[in-house]
């Protein structure tokens, strides 16, 4: 299995796409208004950063999540977080899967395909136009948890992209389960070895996963720009 990702064509359009480019339109408003030349030494610098703060507030529609059992998941999970700017959430589960014995109960419970019993997340799906899923591929499957959370909350999701943290294979069937288990196709998805996540070389594959999903929800909103005009 490659490690480098794999984007599809976006392929629904919401609403709150439109809701952000006006928003972003009244801040460079702003900014074009203000005479930075009057503030006095310093501000000019806070009330930029206050103000992509909270245009970055204003285009957060996108929420990553994650189970990570080792904490390789968990680190590309929070670089992707902070590549796209949005909320973040780990998945977590009352049960230890440490030591040998969580082991041989993570490869059962992904032989057996059947999800796992996890505490309840605190960002709601709805309020999102897409939702990152992101979970490590364990016997060539998705992970018990991860499966607990696509059926929970599979009424909930809005468009979906999925990453994966592998030890070198099963990337491609672990995919193929979460696509099954949502009922639609991701809008991208992003596989990256247990290696190369130790090494720290997977920041660039991040990065331009995290540009092509931006790029693909700005297209969403041209084109409902477009048919509402």
């Amino acid at each position: 299995m490659k490690s480098d990702h794999h984007l599809m064509a976006p392929t629904a359009a919401s609403a709150p796409v439109i809701a952000v480019k006006a928003e972003e339109t009244f801040f460079n408003v702003v900014l074009m208004r203000i005479n930075w030349s009057a503030l006095p030494l310093g501000c000019s610098n806070l009330w930029l950063e206050a103000i992509s703060e909270e245009t970055s507030m204003a285009t957060s529609r996108i929420l990553v999540i994650w189970y990570s059992r080792t904490g390789t998941t968990r680190q590309v999970g929070k670089s992707l977080t902070a590549a796209l700017h949005c909320d973040g959430e780990e998945i977590l589960e009352d049960i230890s899967r440490g030591g040998i014995l969580g082991y041989l109960r993570s490869l059962l419970g992904s032989l057996r395909q059947k999800p796992s019993r996890i505490a309840a997340t605190s960002k709601d799906p709805l309020t999102y136009d897409l939702i990152v899923i992101g979970t490590p591929v364990w016997t060539w499957s998705v992970s018990s948890p991860v499966r607990a959370y696509l059926i929970t909350n599979k009424a909930k999701l809005p468009e979906v992209a999925f990453f994966c943290t592998l030890g070198g294979a099963g990337g491609d069937r672990a995919f193929a389960q979460m696509q099954e288990l949502v009922g639609r196709r991701p809008v991208g998805y992003l596989a990256i070895t247990a290696d190369k996540v130790a090494s720290g070389a997977y920041n660039a594959e991040v990065a331009k996963f995290a540009e092509a999903l931006q790029q693909g929800l700005a297209r969403q909103g041209e084109s409902v720009a477009a048919s509402a005009a």
